[in-house]
């Protein structure tokens, strides 16, 4: 495009893009020319209404002439209304919600050897659950007598104990032998479930300090162990000593 002269290149323009034209001179009501396609550095008349085409490699500056107002007032409010008009996701749109008593990263080989009554512990001491939503938010939760209840309004889930639900593990390099990087070392990330449910995205964004969020069947002592994602065992809160954790009861076979 830069090769051809403004008049040449406009007609080329005019051609690639002949029916979004036709598409907005039946909205606007007029008949739109490109007659030019050039560097310019002079400044704009009051009459032209300036405007920035952007694509994926450069923005390009543009100015519409026009022998009144009156048109750039409806290219603007076209333009306003094109943004108004972008559906939004709606209210009911389901966001899968989870209630985690805690996380944690173990090995592979290490979630191979899990047997029923061993006791996986916890990373801490606290008593604190939290709410997972979309596996990209979080909130503090405790278990009170109306169900569970939120401690905070949900928040990133980066920076969290909870982060590595977003799945940001970097594989090994391609250079690196099996002996270097085996199955057994393979990161698993393992978190203790109490409930699960969805929730319309609407009432996501309502949630507050204080909402009880109603879950099925939640008990405090009783989980279901997730390994990346997938639900592979149940077990129960066990505390031994000043430690938690979690006593295996089922693992892998009827899981």
């Amino acid at each position: 495009m830069k090769r051809l002269a403004p008049a040449h290149a406009a007609l080329l323009m005019e051609s690639v893009f002949e029916e979004d034209l036709e598409w907005i001179e039946s909205r606007l009501g007029e008949r739109i020319a490109i007659t030019s396609i050039e560097p310019r550095d002079t400044v704009l008349d009051k009459s032209a209404f300036a405007f920035v085409l952007t694509s994926k490699d450069e923005t390009i500056d543009c100015a519409l002439h026009t022998d009144g107002v009156g048109l750039a007032v409806r290219a603007g409010g076209f333009l306003d209304e094109i943004v108004k008009a972008r559906p939004s996701i709606p209210a009911e749109f389901p966001l899968p919600v989870c209630l985690w008593r805690n996380a944690l990263t173990i090995s592979f080989g290490e979630l191979q050897g899990l047997q029923p009554d061993d006791v996986v512990l916890f990373d801490d001491e606290e008593e604190e659950a939290a709410f997972v939503i979309a596996e990209r938010l979080y909130a503090p939760a405790i278990l009170s007598a109306n169900g569970p209840q939120l401690l905070a309004a949900p928040t990133a889930i980066a920076g969290s104990k909870w982060e590595w639900t977003m799945n940001q593990y970097t594989p090994p390099h391609a250079d690196q032998t099996l002996e270097e990087s085996t199955l057994d070392e393979l990161p698993v990330a393992l978190a203790f479930e109490l409930g699960r449910t969805a929730m319309p995205l609407g009432e996501v964004r309502q949630l507050a300090p204080g909402a009880i969020v109603p879950l099925a069947n939640v008990t405090k002592e009783t989980v279901d162990i997730i390994a990346n994602g997938k639900r592979v065992g149940r077990g129960e809160i066990v505390r031994i000593g000043e430690s938690l954790g979690v006593r295996i009861a089922r693992m892998f076979d009827n899981a």
